[in-house]
């Protein structure tokens, strides 16, 4: 990565840490982290997921994940277990066509 493309991320993360030490409350924290990501990532949408061994809790989210805030859903056969278990980046390129957990316990995400 070459000098010009790191300064513009240097300084989004300082402005990040900035908005993060600002924060005392964690749900807010989450949303600041959900919308950091979204946009570092280029990404149409994020999300903070709180995780036991089978269950899921979508404790903040961003863009057009924001309507899975608050859901639960099952883990099994979900993108975050698969992410967990490959410990890499996953995705799916249509979420409605997609027959993962969330899009059934979400059905209105677009």
């Amino acid at each position: 990565m070459e000098l010009r493309e790191r300064v513009p991320e240097g300084d989004a993360l300082r402005q990040l840490a900035r908005q993060l030490a600002a924060v005392a409350d964690s749900g807010e924290l989450f949303a600041i982290l959900c919308e950091a990501a979204q946009q570092q990532a280029g990404a149409d949408g994020a999300a903070v997921v709180r995780a036991d061994s089978e269950m899921g809790d979508i404790v903040a989210a961003s863009g057009f994940l924001v309507p899975t805030k608050g859901r639960r859903f099952v883990l099994r056969g979900s993108l975050l277990l698969e992410m967990q278990q490959t410990r890499d980046v996953v995705g799916v390129g249509d979420v409605q066509a997609d027959a993962r957990p969330i899009t059934k316990a979400v059905p209105e995400v677009p």
